[in-house]
């Protein structure tokens, strides 16, 4: 099985603000391995409208999440998301 990674990225007045990595492992399979966002820039909608992005171009039934057990704020994202 092969795997491939896709990146989407944003800027702000000309700053890196978000990045996500998506793994794509075949049709069904895409598991979001990173979703970061600047630390200025957290609490304001920034992850939560990338997440949105995501699982409007792949579909919520083809994403899966991925995150540290202790990482709350990704996993209070994922829950109000409907992922956990």
């Amino acid at each position: 099985m092969t795997s491939a990674a896709e990146f989407f990225g944003s800027f702000l007045r000309e700053e890196l603000a978000r990045v996500a990595q998506i793994e794509r492992s075949g049709v069904g399979s895409n598991t979001i391995a990173s979703l970061v966002v600047a630390a200025a820039l957290q609490h304001r909608g920034i992850g939560r409208s990338l997440l949105q992005h995501l699982v409007n171009l792949y579909g919520a039934d083809e994403l899966r999440v991925q995150t540290a057990v202790l990482n709350v704020p990704a996993l209070t994202l994922h829950r109000q998301s409907d992922f956990v």
